[in-house]
């Protein structure tokens, strides 16, 4: 009801008080241009920002919300994919362009971080997760997981994809950034898991090499988070390092230097 109310407000500012005479085409023509300038290229923290200014022309405008939903979830900004996401379905009434981004929202790959919280489960219409079954929670949405790790200085930064599939098959793809040389190594492969009695997950890697990393050992077993034991997995009992989270890694995290 709140955010109906802020959509409504927000609709008589744009219409009635203006908000500068609120400008659809100008708000649109800067949400394209952020697209393909930054979200495009997986800059996802410049591409919020850019987000902004077409907001400001148009807050209405449904497109943009969305947008702003989507990199937010890839980076993991769930309070932000709430409110923009709630905004886009509380148009989605009596607006047909948010009605059809809503439809998009239930299958949309950057939407897939995001569709772990229960909040926005219940807004894309999905069932909750205490109702799957371990597996059908793993293999949910494309069955992909991700995890990053920050570098910086003489360090690297990394990100690691898992993708699971029917039959205790996985596919993993590892790359890191290694500072001053801008090296990129990867490493790509394939493995069997077994879903265990407590929720863990035992991962065997073919070939048997891994980065020294997550895990380090083949097999290698990862835990259910303890804040979070339906949506995530921990390589090591003792560090948060490799939380391993649904959807894509956040590559631009990585890739940062934060020196």
């Amino acid at each position: 009801m709140v955010t109906k109310r802020w959509w409504v407000v927000g609709l008589l500012l744009a219409v009635c008080c203006g908000v500068a005479q609120a400008d659809r085409a100008k708000a649109k023509k800067l949400t394209d241009a952020a697209v393909a300038k930054f979200y495009n290229q997986g800059e996802w923290r410049k591409a919020l920002e850019a987000y902004q200014k077409a907001v400001a022309e148009d807050p209405t405008y449904a497109r943009v919300h969305y947008f702003i939903a989507s990199a937010a979830s890839i980076i993991g900004d769930l309070p932000v994919v709430r409110r923009e996401l709630a905004l886009v379905a509380a148009a989605a009434a009596t607006d047909k362009e948010a009605a059809k981004l809503m439809k998009l929202a239930a299958k949309d790959p950057d939407l897939d971080r995001a569709s772990a919280d229960p909040a926005v489960r219940k807004l894309l219409g999905l069932p909750e997760l205490s109702t799957l079954t371990p597996e059908q929670r793993l293999l949910e949405r494309r069955g992909l997981w991700g995890t990053e790790e920050q570098g910086g200085g003489v360090g690297s930064g990394q990100w690691i994809e898992l993708t699971f599939k029917k039959k205790g098959k996985f596919s993993y793809h590892v790359s890191a950034v290694m500072w001053p040389d801008s090296e990129d190594p990867e490493a790509t492969g394939t493995g069997t898991y077994k879903l265990l009695p407590d929720g863990s997950v035992e991962l065997r890697f073919k070939p048997a090499v891994w980065v020294s990393s997550m895990p380090s050992e083949n097999p290698g077993v990862l835990r259910p988070c303890p804040d979070r034991p339906l949506v995530c997995f921990r390589a090591h009992k003792e560090s948060d390092r490799w939380d391993l989270h649904r959807g894509v890694p956040d590559r631009e995290y990585a890739e940062s230097d934060p020196f």
